[in-house]
């Protein structure tokens, strides 16, 4: 995300149109990125 900027618009336009249970499995992945500048990425879904 950070070397493409434009690709956090167009993921978080994407991922607010399904559901949040479907990223379980990756919620240890997500959890270490809240510290990080990456973590607009996964907010919503959190």
């Amino acid at each position: 995300m950070e070397s493409h900027p434009l690709c956090l618009q167009s993921f978080q336009k994407q991922v607010s149109k399904m559901p949040c249970w479907l990223f379980i499995g990756w919620i240890n992945q997500m959890l270490a990125l809240l510290d990080k500048p990456e973590a607009k990425a996964v907010q919503g879904i959190i």
